[in-house]
């Protein structure tokens, strides 16, 4: 069984664990740099931060070596430079979607994304890099995902949405079809977006209205 490592040692990483040995990957390591995380998590040693991650990383056989950035909530931006950044060092980042998950044969899916259970991507689906799908999420037909992207439990993007990069999609949130959500958009809980969201903007309510711009 080849050897992986997480970036991130709390729930993102709990739930791609339990399913990372159907893809032939033994979890050995996890990285945080969050100094209050316990030194090992389901007995997997968590040897620290960026600094640390650098000392280990010394002398490795990279190539044999593959990872997954494993933080959800609003951090796109966060999760897809550190993707690129390890990467860089020469560890291969993976790609990984759930057994109880739905992927069309057509659909496209970017590197280091990770679908979860119950999620449904559709046919001509195309997710960017490092973006998470999470349970029982839908993504229709021709929808288009930019990197970093996170889309929440439950969630429905209906067919031809247009996502861009490091947006948000809150837990139950409905998007309509032919919808554009901007970059960096947060889109709240529960939320039906019938018309298109700026960049960088929060909106939330039925249907989804404007209540800050980030």
């Amino acid at each position: 069984m080849k050897k992986c490592f997480f970036w991130g040692a709390t729930g993102q990483s709990k739930v791609l664990e339990e399913f990372i040995e159907d893809f032939g990957y033994k979890l050995c390591w996890l990285f945080d740099n969050n100094p209050n995380i316990p030194k090992e998590v389901n007995d997997i040693p968590v040897l620290g931060g960026w600094n640390d991650f650098l000392k280990w990383a010394r002398g490795k056989k990279t190539k044999n070596i593959s990872f997954l950035v494993a933080m959800g909530g609003n951090k796109g931006k966060e999760r897809l430079d550190l993707q690129n950044k390890i990467s860089k060092l020469g560890f291969s980042p993976l790609t990984i979607w759930h057994p109880a998950s739905y992927i069309a044969k057509r659909a496209v899916l970017g590197t280091g994304s990770q679908i979860l259970a119950h999620a449904t991507i559709c046919v001509e689906a195309n997710i960017g890099k490092a973006c998470i799908i999470n349970t029982g999420a839908q993504v229709d037909h021709e929808c288009v995902l930019g990197d970093g992207v996170h889309i929440m439990p439950g969630a429905v993007l209906a067919g031809c949405v247009k996502v861009g990069k490091f947006a948000t999609i809150g837990s139950g949130a409905v998007i309509l079809p032919r919808i554009k959500i901007g970059e960096g958009a947060v889109i709240g809980a529960g939320a039906v977006v019938t018309k298109d969201v700026k960049s960088y903007t929060v909106v939330t309510g039925i249907p989804a209205e404007i209540i800050k711009r980030i």
